[in-house]
């Protein structure tokens, strides 16, 4: 069992969620859950679509930390909203976060920078 618990949480995420199947007779969705390593209400969520404007708002921070690397989420934050984006810096984190291509935020003392 425990090999089983190792092994799928070496799966990435979305697999796992499609592994979890509700009709299954013999397993329920709280034990698969269990042995998949998810929480069970992520059996049952179902994925949001991003907005548009949300995506726009993820390339310009893609674009931004390209060429600007070594820009913080203030300047960045500061930047969009020169530019006319109604965006603070909470919301250029989170955007960040969600992001792929980015590494300059890290966690330093507990606070991202």
């Amino acid at each position: 069992m425990r090999f089983f618990i190792g092994c799928a949480q070496e799966i990435s995420r979305p697999e796992r969620l499609e592994k979890v199947d509700p009709k299954h007779e013999g397993l329920p969705v709280t034990r698969q859950c269990a042995l998949l390593g998810l929480p069970r209400s992520a059996a049952y969520r179902k994925p949001v679509s991003l907005k548009k404007a949300d995506l726009e708002l993820v390339r310009l921070l893609d674009m931004l930390h390209l060429d600007r690397s070594f820009y913080g989420s203030r300047k960045i934050a500061y930047v969009l909203s020169r530019s006319g984006y109604k965006v603070g810096r909470k919301r250029v984190v989170l955007g960040a976060l969600g992001s792929d291509s980015w590494g300059c935020f890290q966690a330093v003392g507990g606070v991202i920078r």
